[in-house]
């Protein structure tokens, strides 16, 4: 918001969000400055008006992703963005541009995957939350996952500290940002760790029955 009150804007923003293990969960989005034609012009009027800073994402197209989703697999629950506008720095920064990607429905894990919440404790929360909060940290699967978590954050950053040329778009250390964001959502999801067989040697052994092959 607030274009029309600054200089220091080009035609587009950079904005991420923390962690940042992909090179696309960076991206440069294009600033609004045009009223489109499914936008009444009062909203537009009043957009125009509103002090600079704040960053409104737009409604996604039917079927596409929605832009928090896109960005390193965010959301507007408490979520920060990090946004640079400033253009001189945007000439150093070699982002994705904006590409719309349809949306995937995900199948529901099969009966033998083995995830965090696969005993009988659930994640804490409600009244009883101090209680439950005992009951999951007594969950081993909870545990492990935390730790399957964590490495395959730090051997992404390994993977791709290697190469300098390619440096976070070395398909190895993609692959295990994926596995990384899978892992994130296996808890709530069921969601399948899914990592390419060569890169299984990176994890301890003692946290492979959590992965699939890709």
């Amino acid at each position: 918001t607030g274009v029309s009150n600054t200089n220091l804007l080009s035609d587009s923003i950079f904005i991420t969000r923390s962690p940042v293990i992909k090179a696309s969960d960076g991206h440069m989005v294009q600033i609004l400055r045009t009223r489109p034609e499914s936008m009444s012009a009062a909203d537009f009027e009043w957009l125009q008006k509103l002090p600079f800073g704040a960053v409104i994402f737009g409604f996604p197209e039917e079927g596409m992703v929605s832009m928090p989703e896109r960005i390193a697999n965010g959301d507007l629950d408490g979520d920060r963005y990090f946004v640079c506008w400033e253009k001189e720095i945007l000439k150093h920064i070699k982002a994705d541009e904006w590409v719309d990607k349809p949306v995937v429905i995900k199948e529901e894990a099969n009966d033998t995957l083995i995830t965090s919440s696969s005993s009988n404790s659930k994640q804490p929360g409600g009244a009883h939350w101090f209680s439950e909060v005992q009951e999951f940290l007594k969950d081993p699967s909870a545990r492990e996952m935390g730790n399957l978590i964590g490495k395959l954050y730090r051997e992404s950053e390994k993977a791709a500290d290697a190469d300098k040329e390619r440096f976070m778009r070395n398909p190895d250390a993609e692959a295990l940002a994926d596995a990384y964001y899978q892992a994130l959502e296996n808890g709530k999801h069921g969601t399948a760790v899914l990592l390419p067989i060569h890169l299984w040697d990176r994890i301890p052994k003692s946290l492979h029955r959590y992965l699939r092959e890709a």
